[in-house]
């Protein structure tokens, strides 16, 4: 990935976590870049029916083990983790949606680095191509003036 010294004008950058997404477009110049933030979107709130069930447990058998009673536990759902990957991919599909509509030509993905990674992994190869820079920080609780000098220092 090229080194991101300059946000050319015009460019997308999503600030995100696995809780909200900020989409900010630079209406500055490439060295000094001025964010506007243009909408935001923010994780469906987990189903709180959705509990996970007990941990499922079973038998350890087989030859090496006399005792054919002894039971292990086995490890429940990561709901956290299955819960931001909806997330990065409703992200993803936003992103696809406005590449459609407006026709952005570069895009500027901040994020924690395990959420970076989900992401990635649902952006279409459309998306991927036109990705000029991924930021693993988490910047959600910055101003745009602070991410714009965040992601210039970044790099």
């Amino acid at each position: 990935m090229p080194v991101l010294n300059r946000i050319p004008e015009g460019s997308l950058i999503v600030v995100c976590d696995s809780r909200q997404a900020r989409f900010l477009t630079n209406a500055g110049s490439p060295i000094h870049p001025k964010l506007q933030m243009t909408s935001q979107i923010e994780a469906p709130a987990p189903d709180e029916d959705e509990e996970p069930d007990r941990p499922g447990r079973r038998f350890d058998g087989g030859s090496a083990n006399a005792d054919f009673h002894q039971r292990s536990a086995m490890e429940g759902p990561d709901l956290d983790k299955q819960h931001a990957a909806e997330f990065a991919a409703m992200i993803a599909d936003r992103l696809s949606h406005r590449h459609r509509s407006e026709g952005f030509r570069h895009l500027v993905i901040a994020a924690p680095p395990e959420f970076l990674g989900l992401l990635r992994d649902k952006l279409s190869d459309e998306i991927a191509e036109i990705v000029l820079a991924e930021v693993p920080k988490r910047l959600t609780d910055a101003t745009p003036e602070e991410i714009g000098q965040r992601l210039v220092e970044a790099w």
